[in-house]
């Protein structure tokens, strides 16, 4: 696979099926667009890196749906996906306080005036707010985060969740292993800098403050959580607060278990099929 070759699939599907698709679409790939395609339909456009597996991941994702229409493959040189790719990105509600503004446009729509902007930056496509998780996790800081507190972002991506954790009234660490990721990071709290400034950590769980955090944020994978259950309750104050997403729902009860064992006891779990995101808090000792 060529580090400078991307694609899209194309298919429109029941304006119904839209949040549902893309949802599960993105978590495919890079990311999806949406485009009006009449009264009762959408387009949705995946980005992906070329692969040969990359349509027949769509196609049963499509399936999964009773989606029958056959995706449409194009071919992207170079960096050119990035660009298109934000083209096509329209503001996205987050929780019920947020919404991702793409690029560097301004907010016309009315329905989203009483929303907080979390901006992109122009030619970057990290952490758009798309996947399910994401908005899981937004919602779970909307009712967790306090004014005041210090909390942990561990993979902070392009750091949303940083962002949505210092606007409401947070002093956050953002943690993220990933060069590009950071740097992209970077770029956006020196363009559009948050209300409480957020300490940029670049390197592994070993490389964040130690703590005690009064809540944690993790959008991750699975096999971080199980290796890292210990490390995470350790960061965290007496009843302070873990939030894990970004697995599947049906690991959940391993990850609980690991949890259990680390100290940590179960406050809430919530699903945006087939992802899950558990909250918990550390017991008092």
């Amino acid at each position: 696979m060529s580090e400078d070759r991307y694609e899209t699939w194309t298919v429109e599907v029941p304006r119904a099926l839209e949040d549902d698709l893309a949802g599960w679409l993105a978590s495919e790939g890079l990311g999806v667009t949406v485009e009006p395609a009449g009264l009762d339909a959408v387009r949705l456009v995946v980005f992906v890196a070329d692969d040969p597996n990359a349509g027949a991941a769509v196609r049963e994702t499509l399936r999964r749906f009773s989606v029958v229409a056959e995706p449409i493959r194009r071919l992207l040189q170079d960096r050119d996906w990035v660009a298109e790719y934000q083209r096509g990105l329209r503001p996205l509600p987050l929780g019920e306080r947020f919404v991702v503004l793409p690029g560097e446009g301004l907010l016309e729509e009315a329905e989203y005036a009483e929303r907080i902007p979390l901006p992109l930056v122009p030619g970057q496509a990290f952490g758009t707010g798309e996947h399910p998780t994401t908005r899981l996790c937004v919602e779970s800081l909307e009712r967790s985060v306090r004014p005041g507190d210090r909390w942990l972002d561990v993979g902070a991506g392009s750091g949303i969740l940083s962002l949505v954790a210092a606007h409401l009234g947070a002093r956050v660490e953002a943690l993220e292993i990933d060069p590009e990721a950071s740097a992209v990071a970077a770029a956006t709290l020196a363009a559009h800098p948050p209300p409480q400034p957020i300490a940029w950590t670049s390197g592994d769980l070993d490389a964040a403050g130690h703590g005690p955090f009064d809540g944690i944020v993790a959008n991750i994978e699975t096999s971080f959580f199980l290796k890292q259950a210990e490390a995470l309750a350790s960061r965290l104050k007496n009843e302070g607060a873990l939030i894990a997403s970004g697995f599947l729902t049906a690991e959940r009860e391993d990850l609980e278990a690991a949890f259990r064992k680390a100290g940590l006891e179960t406050v809430a779990m919530h699903e945006a099929h087939p992802w899950s995101i558990w909250i918990g808090r550390k017991r008092a000792r």
